[in-house]
């Protein structure tokens, strides 16, 4: 019993914590920097998307008229994209069939 109680036993532990500390540092830190380095690209990927993006809607504008273009948008604003109506549709279906 004397053992634990001694202060060597006490800096032999905290030691021991102190390096598992120091271990889970590491790793977070390591994991941090992939984190950010994944980010960056992504964020490089989605502004060169952007651009293109951008490069495409001032080409379409040369391109084609507005009554044209207004044609094109009315087709678009027909479809709701599936993501838009994946609330509803977990909200209206069961109530549904419910009612059946």
């Amino acid at each position: 019993m004397k053992d634990k109680c001694s202060e060597s036993y006490f800096k032999k532990i905290i030691g021991s914590y102190d390096e598992k500390i120091k271990k889970c540092s590491n790793f977070l830190n390591d994991n941090k920097a992939t984190l950010d380095d994944r980010q960056f690209k992504l964020d490089n990927e989605l502004d060169k998307m952007d651009k293109k993006i951008h490069s495409i809607d001032s080409k379409l504008y040369k391109c084609i008229g507005m009554s044209e273009m207004q044609k094109v948008w009315d087709q678009f604003q027909r479809f709701a994209e599936y993501k838009d109506l994946k609330h509803l549709h977990a909200i209206v279906i069961p109530e549904i069939a419910k009612f059946e």
